[in-house]
This record gives structure tokens, C-alpha cells and sequence, in this order.
């Protein structure tokens, strides 16, 4: 699945031009197939077989890394993917779906006055904390009354 950032995120119809700068979610075996957007080797970009934590490497022209988030319903789950990101675009790798999920949101929600990857990146980061504070105070209450 591929979105162009703009004013707003805009899904790309398949088959047609990637424009720039760009988002690319794609499933392992698309990443490993070499099915890659435009700026994007395969010989360049480090492998992150099932993220189980999460980090961020600088590179030379790129920053990559993976995020693994926990499951707030199922206590030792999480989801993970990595991501790459150039001047050009963002790519995820995901076969968790939650990359998509979260681009669905941003999708819906997010506007920008001067579009960049940047801007991008800082939405999807924070499109992904959002209810992460009222689960927090949840436990906190929770654990209040346990007291």
C-alpha cells in the first residue's frame, strides 16, 4: 500500500507513479522480494526479522529501525515492524498490520501546512501513543483500589 503526503495523506492507486515524498507499507514478502518504492535498495537496507523491541539506527543516507508495541488487551503480545526512512519517503515493513491500522487513522485525521516526511513521522508516532496515557491512568486507578 502506498500514500502520498501532501496537505493530507492520499492513498496511491495501484500501478500507478509514486509520487514524492511518499509512505510504502509493504508485507515481508513484498520487502524481501525486492517489490521496492523508488530510492529504496534492497543491498542498502539493514533486515529486522521479527521486531521484538524497539530501536533506531542512523545511517549514512537513512534512518531505520523496528517498533514493537505491546497488546493492551493481552498481557505478553505485541506487534512489531520496521521502518525506513530517506528523504524520499517512509517505507514499513509490517506483517502485524499495525502500520496499516495506524495509516488508516492518520489518513482520516491528519492535515499539514507544509507536508514533509518529518511532519509525517511525528503524526504516525503520535497517532500510535494517543490512548496511551489513558491506559496508563487506567492501571493507575486500578492499582489505587487494589491499595
Amino acid at each position: 500500500m502506498y500514500y502520498s503526503i501532501g496537505k493530507k495523506l492520499m492513498k496511491i492507486v495501484e500501478g500507478s507513479d509514486v509520487p514524492q515524498p511518499f509512505i510504502a507499507v509493504l508485507q515481508s514478502d513484498e520487502f524481501n522480494g525486492g517489490h521496492l518504492p523508488p530510492g529504496f535498495s534492497g543491498q542498502d537496507l539493514p533486515r529486522y526479522p521479527k521486531p521484538r523491541f524497539c530501536k533506531a539506527e542512523v545511517h549514512e543516507d537513512m534512518l531505520s529501525g523496528t517498533l514493537s508495541i505491546p497488546e493492551k488487551k493481552t498481557f505478553g503480545k505485541h506487534s512489531g515492524f520496521s521502518y525506513y526512512i530517506r528523504n524520499n519517503g517512509v517505507l514499513f515493513a509490517d506483517d502485524s498490520g499495525l502500520a496499516a491500522s495506524i495509516m488508516e487513522k492518520v489518513e482520516k485525521s491528519a492535515t499539514w501546512r507544509a507536508p514533509s516526511v518529518g511532519h509525517f513521522f511525528y503524526t504516525f508516532m503520535e497517532t500510535l501513543v494517543e490512548d496511551d496515557l489513558r491506559y496508563l491512568e487506567n492501571i493507575e486507578d486500578r492499582l489505587a483500589k487494589l491499595e
